[in-house]
């Protein structure tokens, strides 16, 4: 067992009416949990966090954090545009034994440094959980600046970043300036870059490929921390190849197309958004590669 924090960032499944599907969850777990070594993260970009009403996030929290039964660590997502319903999503886990918080900045309006520094201050000094401060700037538009999250990583309360910005030489900025900082935590975000991340030093992934293939992420971990450098570049490679197919279409519908297929399940989106068809060039392309690992039957 490698000490690297490991996370799947976890789709949401959902009815065709935008309900909680709990039996493709149910399904959905039970592989996460069989991969062991591997916590949730909840309700982030892959999980439709900010699609999402703030009645259903809490229900998908309860639903999991049931499912789990404390067997791995639950981390939650807790985004919006507006400061007072983050704070209010914030305060609905307050109950929950939720291991930490996901948090993106706020999108839609531009912020400069002192903004997102204060906004996640606020945050922190208000919460009882951990805050894991989150970087994807294709979706916030907004990138954290290494400089403040350096700031922020000597709050007792901000545990670390999940970077999924694909830019390699921020995630190594923000590894160097936090170096010295005790328990904080540099995760990588994205599939390509898990090898890379490790190898330089980060602490740990978050990526929505366990949702598919949670066990090449514990075992590549582990390869690492065993030096066993060729076994783990052979687990990026068919990382990358699962990348390759999923990009080809918006990243929350080809993770739930591939579980979908895994776990025989229609693979809704929450309104407007729609699922891949079946028979669409990045469907063919995603089935192509599943079945080429035997991740799903011919």
């Amino acid at each position: 067992m490698s000490s690297y924090l490991l996370q799947t960032a976890m789709i949401t499944p959902l009815t065709d009416d935008g309900q909680l599907d709990t039996l493709a969850l149910k399904r959905l777990i039970q592989r996460i949990l069989a991969a062991h070594h591997i916590g949730l993260s909840i309700l982030g970009s892959t999980g439709e966090g900010a699609s999402l009403p703030l009645s259903l996030r809490q229900q998908v929290r309860e639903t999991v954090l049931e499912l789990v039964g404390g067997k791995q660590p639950v981390y939650s997502g807790v985004m919006g545009t507006v400061q007072d319903d983050i704070i209010r999503d914030l305060d609905a886990c307050l109950n929950l034994p939720l291991a930490g918080l996901l948090i993106p900045p706020p999108s839609y309006y531009p912020m400069n440094a002192q903004d997102v520094e204060v906004f996640y201050l606020s945050l922190a000094d208000r919460s009882p959980f951990p805050i894991m401060l989150y970087n994807i700037p294709p979706y916030t538009k907004i990138s954290i600046p290494a400089e403040v999250v350096a700031k922020l990583s000597t709050h007792p309360q901000i545990m670390g970043i999940k970077d999924s910005s694909r830019d390699f030489d921020y995630f190594l900025r923000v590894l160097h300036l936090t170096r010295h900082i005790p328990d904080f935590k540099v995760l990588i975000g994205t599939e390509t870059l898990v090898l890379p991340a490790l190898a330089v030093g980060g602490h740990g992934a978050v990526v929505g490929s366990g949702n598919i293939v949670p066990q090449w992420i514990v075992e590549l971990a582990e390869h690492v921390a065993n030096n066993h450098w060729a076994e783990a570049r052979q687990l990026e490679y068919q990382l990358i190849d699962l990348a390759t197919a999923l990009r080809q279409t918006d990243g929350v519908r080809g993770f739930k197309f591939a579980a979908a297929a895994i776990d025989h399940h229609p693979g809704y989106l929450m309104a407007p958004y729609q699922p891949l068809a079946k028979d669409a060039p990045a469907a063919l392309a995603i089935s192509a590669v599943l079945k080429r690992y035997h991740l799903m039957s011919e």
